[in-house]
């Protein structure tokens, strides 16, 4: 399953509005396990230069990512991930990575924190 803008939207917004349920645990933000689909490129002016690569998205909160890649990245490395929306621009979702793990031979977990949030059509408006 490939997750759709809408999807994430809808799940962002309700961890945010069951955030006040969290009081037992450890972590700043309620998150989500996920089994679906991505597509990430590196954080650069010229996406359309860069091809994507499918990662398995594990989990989603408000503030972050974890997602499952064949190859790892560096602390501090930045990408995007591009979600489809129906009948509009997709979603562009910013994130740092915070960590990677290796879970086993050539596949990683990667923790993303995310920077911004926002569509395609705020961006071609701003140009």
């Amino acid at each position: 399953m490939k997750l759709s803008g809408e999807l994430f939207e809808e799940i962002i917004s309700q961890l945010v509005s069951d955030s006040g349920s969290m009081q037992h645990n450890k972590r700043r933000e309620p998150r989500v396990g996920v089994r679906a689909q991505g597509v990430i490129t590196p954080w650069t002016l010229d996406r359309a230069a860069v091809k994507g690569t499918v990662v398995m998205i594990r989990d989603l909160s408000p503030g972050g990512i974890c997602i499952v890649s064949a190859a790892p990245m560096q602390r501090g490395f930045r990408f995007v991930l591009q979600l489809q929306r129906v009948q509009r621009e997709p979603l562009l979702a910013n994130y740092e990575v915070r960590y990677c793990k290796l879970l086993s031979s050539n596949i990683w977990a990667v923790g993303g924190k995310l920077v911004n949030l926002n569509s395609t059509e705020a961006d071609s408006s701003a140009a």
